[in-house]
């Protein structure tokens, strides 16, 4: 697996205002594309759709100016941003969900 890099060019950190504007529901998609490592899989896992969860991880890829995900195989791995989101959404599932 290629090493991932752990700095972020703009800022260390995902800003609180940048988190807000999240729906849920995007991030609900984003946990389990970073569980899978696979959009299809994802999508299965969901039960959703291939493009619906695509299309998710899209939007997220806009609203943080980052692509998150690069190609990997048969597979995708994560960026060091999408690690820091992982770790913020991963958090706030678990709060919403209690």
């Amino acid at each position: 697996m290629p090493e991932v890099q752990t700095d972020h060019p703009e800022t260390a950190e995902l800003s609180k205002p940048q988190l807000r504007m999240v729906d849920l529901n995007l991030l609900t998609v984003f946990d389990a594309v970073m569980q899978e490592q696979n959009i299809t899989r994802a999508a299965h896992v969901l039960g959703m759709s291939q493009p619906a969860v695509s299309n998710a991880v899209a939007r997220l890829k806009v609203m943080f100016n980052d692509e998150l995900f690069v190609r990997y195989g048969r597979g995708i791995q994560p960026t060091a941003r999408a690690f820091q989101l992982f770790w913020f959404s991963s958090s706030g599932i678990a709060i919403s969900t209690k």
